[in-house]
């Protein structure tokens, strides 16, 4: 119990400053998930099993969508402050070969980038051992719970931004700062941008057929191939909120898939005007495919749109693609 105690301490400082809530979150297996926060604002969610009572694995994701690792033990004696060669892996893939001893009990590795937090994300997702080596000491943990772990702090971390939100709606950058534009000015826009695109014999939705499906976006329509397309936009919104956007919405995706789940970046790329980014996922679950890709950019004066084309027929999967590209060619032509 005496690690118990030590390791809840440090998982306050595994992001700056923070101080835990009253309660516990959630528990999933051998994990009990808890929320932070710092100076009064949500800091990050964090999760945390002691499979034998001396090693402690702590996973857990910022405001921002950093991913954080950390491992402890009552057996390691490390110089707190310093770097540690150590390789970090899971199932022989590296993670890492540092790792800052947070102090003599623990070490840890966060992963602020979007693209480095979402790599991560999907290797702890998939895999089935986690080890850390050093010459301080080792450790090794399953990791059978990590992807529904994985999929509740990141509910933890929209929930409680959402919170703080005015309309207590997060959207799909869960961005603190952002302001979310309107609806009838977003259509208007999204019109525009599929004529850019060359796109034509599309449907648009009305919010009551597709909220439940999507609560995340503000305008829905459906493509001439079948496909579903999606857009939310916000504005006063920062580079971060673009990697937040990637990142989460990966994680959301792998958290409901019941079966294999696949995702990638298409394009990570800065101009002179925005940021850029594609990714898609794929999950495979009873003989269905479920396919999307995202497109979601950020401009020099903080404008964040974020689209989403989805196939929820394996049919129309291959379209997904090509219409999610074509979308992203418009875009870049908008602005």
């Amino acid at each position: 119990m005496r690690l118990f105690y030590a390791v809840l301490l440090w998982l306050l400082a595994v992001l700056p400053a923070a101080h835990a809530s009253d309660d516990k979150i959630f528990t999933i297996g051998q994990w009990e998930g808890f929320r932070f926060s710092e100076d009064g604002a949500f800091s990050h969610c964090a999760a945390m099993t002691l499979p034998n009572g001396r090693d402690a694995l702590v996973l857990a994701i910022g405001r921002g969508g950093e991913l954080a690792i950390s491992i402890a033990s009552d057996r390691w004696k490390l110089k707190e402050g310093t770097t540690l060669m150590a390789t970090l892996s899971v199932d022989g893939q590296s993670l890492a070969d540092q790792l800052w001893a947070n102090d003599k009990r623990s070490m840890l590795i966060r992963y602020e980038n979007g693209d480095q937090a979402m790599n991560a994300y999907q290797v702890l997702s998939r895999g089935r051992v986690l080890s850390v080596r050093t010459p301080a000491g080792s450790a090794t943990f399953g990791l059978a719970d990590a992807s529904p772990v994985l999929g509740a702090l990141v509910q933890c971390a929209e929930q409680a931004v959402a919170a703080e939100q005015p309309d207590g709606h997060a959207g799909a950058t869960s961005a603190s700062r952002a302001v979310r534009v309107d609806r009838a000015e977003l259509m208007a826009y999204v019109v525009n941008l599929l004529s850019e695109a060359g796109m034509t014999g599309h449907t648009f939705l009305a919010p009551s057929e597709f909220q439940e499906a999507l609560p995340d976006y503000d305008v829905v329509w459906r493509n001439a191939d079948g496909t579903l397309g999606a857009a939310t936009m916000f504005t006063s919104a920062a580079r971060s909120d673009l990697d937040l956007a990637s990142s989460n919405t990966v994680a959301m995706d792998a958290a409901r898939c019941p079966g294999d789940f696949v995702s990638g970046v298409r394009k990570s790329e800065q101009t002179d005007t925005a940021f850029i980014k594609e990714v898609f996922t794929r999950c495979g679950a009873d003989g269905a495919t479920e396919e999307a890709y995202y497109v979601m950019f950020v401009t020099n004066e903080g404008i964040l749109l974020a689209t989403a084309t989805i196939a929820l027929d394996a049919g129309d999967a291959e379209d997904v693609e090509k219409t999610g590209a074509a979308i992203g060619r418009g875009i870049e032509e908008s602005f």
